[in-house]
């Protein structure tokens, strides 16, 4: 009698997942020789490799008071160009209306990280998953993550997005604002404060 479709697709199924555990298994076998029963050098590869994973990407990391993703408040169009690369899109120039200063808004990576540029860099943002200081805060971290990080952080005390600033409120000086919302940070601005 023949077997039924689902029987057969089944048995392919459980053949096709056979094989893969046996080929981790073997992979992870093939790993264990290679340490030549040194299990010390094992464990001492796998610590090392995870270091990255402690530390901020220096492609993403947010310094606060100083900018984002190696490009800081202050720098000229040529360092952004350097650093990050050709722009994915931008806005035309408008008059920053609190500074008066004709500015452009630069965005790369999707959209996802943004520079507004006068004269120089005024303000850098992210809204990348991966961006966080060395602090360990970032996108998708709490309120109060923020507040544990930075003790001298100022955050509004109420709204649908609440915003927290670590640096000087003083017009000219470079802060960082974690934009709250849900109680998860959504956006990180590092920029110049103005009147």
């Amino acid at each position: 009698m023949p077997r039924s479709r689902a029987t057969a697709a089944s048995s392919s199924l459980l053949l096709a997942l056979l094989v893969a555990s046996s080929l981790l298994v073997a992979a992870c076998g093939t790993q264990e020789r290679s340490g030549k029963g040194d299990s010390k050098k094992a464990v001492d590869t796998t610590k090392e490799a995870a270091k990255p994973a402690d530390q901020p990407d220096p492609d993403v990391e947010v310094v606060p008071g100083s900018g984002i993703a190696g490009v800081k408040v202050g720098d000229s169009a040529a360092d952004v160009e350097r650093v990050l690369g050709k722009t994915d899109d931008s806005d035309p120039a408008t008059t920053n209306e609190l500074s008066g200063q004709s500015e452009r808004r630069l965005r790369f990576r999707g959209g996802k990280l943004e520079v507004l540029l006068g004269e120089d860099v005024s303000q850098v943002e992210t809204t990348l998953s991966q961006s966080q200081t060395d602090a360990g805060v970032g996108i998708g971290s709490s309120m109060k993550d923020v507040t544990t990080a930075y003790a001298d952080a100022t955050c509004d005390p109420s709204g649908e997005i609440r915003i927290c600033r670590v640096g000087s409120d003083d017009a000219g000086a470079v802060a960082t604002d974690f934009f709250v919302q849900g109680d998860k940070v959504t956006r990180i601005v590092v920029g110049r404060v103005v009147d």
